[in-house]
């Protein structure tokens, strides 16, 4: 079960994680993940 989402966020870091259910891969091949990190960097860039 999820823990419940923090209503109140006093820092600007935050901790990102990506996994499948029971530990299993979520990315069909290493394109996909490279895709997926290129969209964080660009992301990151753009809302700083």
């Amino acid at each position: 079960m999820p823990r419940r989402a923090r209503k109140d966020l006093n820092t600007s870091f935050f901790h990102v994680i990506v996994q499948g259910l029971n530990k299993e891969f979520i990315f069909k091949n290493n394109k996909y993940k490279d895709q997926y990190l290129q969209l964080m960097k660009k992301l990151k860039k753009e809302c700083k």
